[in-house]
């Protein structure tokens, strides 16, 4: 696991290419996806600090995505971004194994508070 790696999975290439920017300027790199199965790949290639993903995405949504990448990274935090924050989805996303649901338009600042201090934690675990 490199040092302040994390997986960005979104289907708008701009909120992608914006959160590479955004992470690389807090000494993050960003590699990103831009739908649920290429996150899988992703996964499957090598393990991550943390996974952001959208809820809304044509084919496998964030949910679903949540869900199979918890069988693969069962310790890897997930947050999720969404434009709809109701209880229903803020149920389902915790049965999912989320850790944070975010709702959109969401405060860049937190969000980059929290991911930091996931990905400080992984990076002093101890590589046994």
């Amino acid at each position: 696991m490199d040092n302040g790696d994390l997986l960005y999975v979104d289907d708008d290439r701009t909120v992608l290419m914006l959160a590479t920017i955004f992470f690389a300027h807090e000494g993050m790199t960003v590699h990103c996806a831009a739908n649920g199965e290429e996150a899988l790949e992703k996964l499957r290639e090598r393990t991550f600090p943390l996974m952001l993903t959208d809820f809304n995405m044509p084919g496998m949504d964030g949910l679903e995505l949540a869900g199979r990448a918890r069988e693969m990274a069962p310790h890897m935090p997930i947050f999720m971004i969404t434009g709809d924050i109701s209880p229903e989805i803020v149920r389902l996303a915790g049965e999912a194994g989320i850790a944070r649901v975010f709702a959109k338009p969401f405060d860049l600042e937190e969000m980059v508070a929290m991911v930091e201090k996931i990905v400080k934690a992984a990076d002093a675990e101890p590589a046994c």
